[in-house]
């Protein structure tokens, strides 16, 4: 949700929970609770925690992967009139045009219609053009298409971000996108193609001006799809059109070495963000390091064969580096870690799950070596140890980490957690789940002695529903304990500086005995209930 928002004004969401849940949140606070909003028919189950009358000041109304009942939808719309933004992201093939028919009147800003077959052609381009009549109103849309083949010429001067989305190879489709971008060149700063085939991307990106001092130039590029292409085909010409990008994203097959090296030259000095997926066919990074010294932040997801050769050119060249994601690499070991704590001094967030071969080398390397890292995300590696981790909280850098996720890190204990609690004060959100050697005696401590933390995620670990409301009260602000399994408590903390005197810390031995305690209750109402069920089975055929 956007930051910016008002005290007045609220944001309405539809999203799909874990379970299956359909909840609705309101950014302000929850409203009434006594009448039930049906939104869903097919999630087994409903949680609703605000009721139909909405407040009529709210801004944003987001459904995604849910199918909310159309009428509740319309409803919402023709009563929501300060709306900015809509968004209807896989909404299934039961809503129809009028839901759309219900935004007119409204001056969005943002429009988001995304897989939703549903929707008829015409019911989605006279919405857009709609709102594309109103003078410097719409600034973000996200659409298939498909539905503006027949336009002429549409007319949207004052977009700024635009995502198309386009089913097959239908050169139409690129030429209508063309059309957009080149209506829009003056402010058009983000690009996202999705669906589209790899010779077509050359014809939309010939729409963006060339001129890269034009004040509102192409910043942001996103290509996300899975193309069918052979060797032969025709490479995306970003270098030699001459865009400067300083956002490139490219999800699915989409990203060879070439399309890299293409990028990377045609953005020398101005690229600050590359995020790749997995399953492109690139194999080298020389070229983004060459090319790219200004590199901000690099995101590489689900690539298990990356390694420290494929990486350690990226490390050497990029100094300015503050945020490095290499999520499920499993070849990545702590020489990169080290590599990248030496050589850029400013990286603020490290994400290293998934990297089951870093151990406790990288922690000792962060320990001397980093000084800004704030958030940490070491879950899934399974080699660190409590060493390692005290190291960490001792060094420096211990006091400036905000978060840390050592979750399913399986060495760990109460010792590692002990020395969280103790140097590692400014700590604000903590996942250990999973990490089953870890009690509630060292939770305690973490959370009596970091003030700010307003978050503890323990999935998987096991503990007393009682414990766990104390461990919640514990917190000095605002405060969520996560156990999973939908279990979560909330608390408002006791004011800072109260004065109150905490309460003692729970002892590991007594926490065992209140497990054996309930299990023993449970048994006995296990039995009992058993037994008033085998006299009600003998009265019922007359033995009794």
């Amino acid at each position: 949700m956007e930051a910016g928002l008002t005290q007045r004004s609220a944001t309405v969401a539809f999203t799909r929970a874990p379970a299956d849940l359909l909840f609705v949140a309101v950014r302000t606070g929850w409203l009434h609770t006594t009448e039930v909003l049906p939104v869903a028919t097919t999630c087994r189950e409903l949680a609703v925690r605000v009721d139909a009358y909405l407040r009529h000041d709210a801004l944003e109304l987001r459904v995604r992967n849910a199918r909310p009942r159309e009428d509740v939808l319309v409803r919402l719309l023709e009563r929501c009139r300060a709306l900015q933004a809509v968004e209807l992201c896989n909404c299934g093939p039961d809503l129809s045009d009028l839901a759309l028919f219900a935004m007119h009147g409204l001056r969005l800003r943002e429009l988001r219609l995304a897989d939703c077959p549903g929707l008829s052609a015409g019911g989605v381009r006279e919405a857009v053009l709609r709102q594309a009549s109103f003078a410097e109103a719409i600034r973000i849309l996200d659409v298939d298409i498909a539905p503006l083949y027949v336009a002429d010429e549409p007319d949207l001067p004052h977009i700024v971000e635009f995502g198309a989305q386009s089913h097959g190879s239908n050169d139409e489709a690129a030429a209508v996108a063309a059309k957009v971008v080149r209506a829009s060149a003056g402010s058009l700063r983000v690009l996202r193609l999705r669906g589209f085939e790899l010779q077509q991307i050359p014809v939309i990106l010939a729409a963006v001006p060339s001129d890269s001092d034009l004040p509102g130039r192409l910043d942001a590029l996103h290509v996300i799809g899975e193309p069918s292409y052979t060797e032969d085909d025709p490479v995306m010409g970003v270098g030699a059109i001459g865009i400067r990008l300083g956002e490139f994203t490219c999800d699915g097959r989409f990203c060879t070495n070439s399309i890299l090296s293409q990028v990377a030259r045609g953005s020398t000095s101005s690229l600050r963000i590359l995020k790749l997926s997995g399953k492109g066919l690139w194999t080298s990074l020389e070229s983004v390091a060459e090319n790219c010294p200004g590199l901000r932040e690099l995101d590489i997801r689900d690539r298990a064969l990356l390694g420290d050769t494929v990486i350690s050119p990226v490390l050497a060249h990029c100094h300015a580096l503050e945020r490095l994601c290499v999520l499920g690499a499993r070849g990545l070991t702590s020489i990169s870690v080290r590599s990248a704590a030496v050589s850029c001094p400013n990286l603020s967030r490290l994400d290293l799950a998934g990297c089951e071969l870093v151990d406790d080398g990288a922690l000792h390397a962060l320990a001397e070596y980093a000084r800004c890292i704030e958030e940490l995300s070491l879950s899934g590696c399974k080699l660190i140890t409590n060493n390692g981790l005290k190291a960490l909280a001792k060094s420096p850098l211990g006091p400036r980490v905000r978060r840390l996720e050592v979750a399913n890190c399986s060495k760990l204990s109460d010792e590692g957690f002990l020395a969280v609690a103790r140097w590692m004060r400014a700590m604000r959100r903590v996942d250990c789940s999973w990490c089953t050697l870890v009690t509630p005696f060292s939770l305690e401590e973490v959370i009596l002695e970091c003030p700010m933390l307003a978050s503890l995620s323990m999935h998987g670990i096991s503990i007393p529903s009682t414990d766990a409301i104390v461990l919640a009260k514990r917190s000095q602000g605002p405060f969520c304990l996560d156990l999973g399994a939908g279990a979560t408590f909330h608390s408002s903390g006791r004011p800072r500086g109260s004065g109150e005197p905490s309460k003692p810390a729970i002892d590991p031995a007594t926490v065992r005995a209140r497990r054996h305690a309930a299990a023993r209750a449970k048994s006995k109402r296990r039995a009992k209930s058993d037994l008033r069920k085998l006299e009600q089975t003998l009265l019922e055929n007359g033995l009794a």
